[in-house]
């Protein structure tokens, strides 16, 4: 009986030990509320940015960068996205021909999307956009007028104006939202450039046409559309950025004086509202802006009138806002309104961002 007794003995020793164990496992990430460390919650994401160096499109990841293009050609690079383990970049090459040609580079392989030889048309695809096996890419190519253009895994189908007389057109962003395709540009008409959203093909305006304005991103959040670009102010002066949310306008600046200003990027995160962009100042200084709900932060605060900043792309990763440009010549990251350090970012800027 007394061997039975220290078998058991034993055995709740061996059990009580293993529980401890996994108790203290599965609490040591944990604060004492029960919550999750700040340790824990952290992430470890990988940066990737898109530009251009001189005539060279140029890709940093981290702490790295490297050319995709060898500068025989001059190439410039707009966006960049990640699926699975395959980078896309969207953009255009000249030719031979000193003609620029739509491409999209994947995994450093050029596709191009509209004619390797031509002599007499430019194009070139601003933005790209993946969905499962389907790759799309929005831009333009030149004829006797510019023509906003949408490829669909290659195959090219011509965004038109509509019935209101506009006769050159651009496709500057695209977002998919289930299984509707939202393309914003700009358009001609009468002199005056027109901003408008393209929703499955069917055009629909946000401008009138009165003054110039600029359609550059889009996003979709829902049944909320949000727009980013600029318009021109009440007497033309001046541009102001603006972000259309359903067709609405929100001027973003007020465009006194030569106080003028553009947006190029949006982002919806939650309830909140993302703009990229920039402002010249009264003494010339150009300012990179971050808007949030409408709020601005100014990126930089050089208020030298030699100052030029510019925020081109926005991408959010948990509680992390991730804005980039450029910097009086030099490529930036700006990490929640700080500069990161960037290698090899000198004479060159950035486009786009994915983080992965």
């Amino acid at each position: 009986f007394q061997s039975y007794k220290i078998i058991i003995m034993k055995t709740i020793t061996k059990y009580t030990v293993l529980l401890l164990i996994t108790i203290l496992l599965f609490s040591c990430g944990k604060d004492k509320g029960g919550n999750p460390t700040k340790k824990e919650e952290e992430k470890t994401v990988s940066i990737y940015a898109i530009g251009n160096s001189k005539t060279k499109i140029k890709l940093w990841k981290d702490s790295t960068s490297q050319t995709i293009t060898d500068g025989t050609y001059a190439a410039e690079a707009f966006t960049i996205i990640i699926s699975g383990d395959d980078v896309y970049v969207s953009g255009s090459e000249k030719n031979s021909n000193n003609k620029s040609v739509a491409k999209i580079w994947k995994n450093g392989t050029a596709q191009a999307l509209t004619d390797l030889t031509s002599n007499s048309k430019d194009a070139a695809a601003y933005d790209i956009k993946i969905s499962g096996s389907d790759v799309y890419a929005v831009g333009y190519e030149s004829g006797l007028d510019n023509k906003a253009k949408l490829w669909k895994n290659g195959t090219v189908e011509t965004l038109t104006g509509g019935t209101a007389g506009h006769v050159s057109s651009k496709a500057n962003a695209i977002t998919l939202s289930g299984s509707d395709v939202y393309v914003a540009g700009n358009l001609a008409k009468s002199g005056k450039s027109v901003a408008g959203i393209w929703k499955n093909g069917a055009l629909k305006l946000l401008t009138d046409g009165k003054r110039n304005a600029e359609a550059n991103a889009i996003a979709v959040s829902g049944s909320d559309v949000y727009v980013a670009g600029n318009s021109e102010n009440g007497n033309g002066s001046v541009r102001v950025a603006v972000l259309w949310k359903n067709g609405k306008a929100q001027n973003l600046t007020e465009g006194k004086g030569s106080e003028t200003a553009g947006a190029h990027a949006v982002a919806i995160s939650g309830t909140d509202v993302y703009v990229a962009g920039f402002e010249r100042k009264t003494n010339g200084a150009i300012v990179a802006i971050l808007w949030k709900n409408g709020k601005a932060q100014e990126l930089t605060n050089d208020s030298s009138n030699s100052n030029d900043a510019r925020a081109y792309t926005i991408a959010i990763s948990g509680k992390d806002v991730y804005v980039a440009g450029v910097r009086n010549g030099n490529a930036i990251i700006w990490k929640n309104g700080k500069a990161l350090t960037l290698v090899d970012n000198k004479a060159a800027s950035i486009y786009d961002l994915f983080i992965k």
